[in-house]
């Protein structure tokens, strides 16, 4: 599970969760792709902060949500990665 969270689009789980965390990756994710996975960001040498605070509180929210259980697990280790 966590490998297929890290392949994900961040925008694609973002917007699942919550259409504004979409909004907001949209704002902060200037030049990189639309397509930019978790995996892609970690790997980054200077991640864009904001782009990791719109990851927190994704991480956040699908923790919160007890109906994504599997969602909520993989993002919890993504959290601590």
């Amino acid at each position: 599970m966590l490998d297929h969270q890290l392949a994900a689009p961040i925008r694609d789980d973002l917007i699942k969760i919550s259409p504004d965390l979409g909004r907001r990756f949209d704002a902060a994710n200037g030049d990189a792709p639309a397509s930019l996975t978790f995996a892609q960001l970690f790997a980054q040498a200077s991640p864009s902060v904001e782009l990791l605070r719109v990851v927190k509180d994704f991480s956040k929210l699908a923790v919160a949500n007890k109906g994504r259980k599997a969602l909520a697990q993989a993002v919890d280790a993504l959290a601590y990665a």
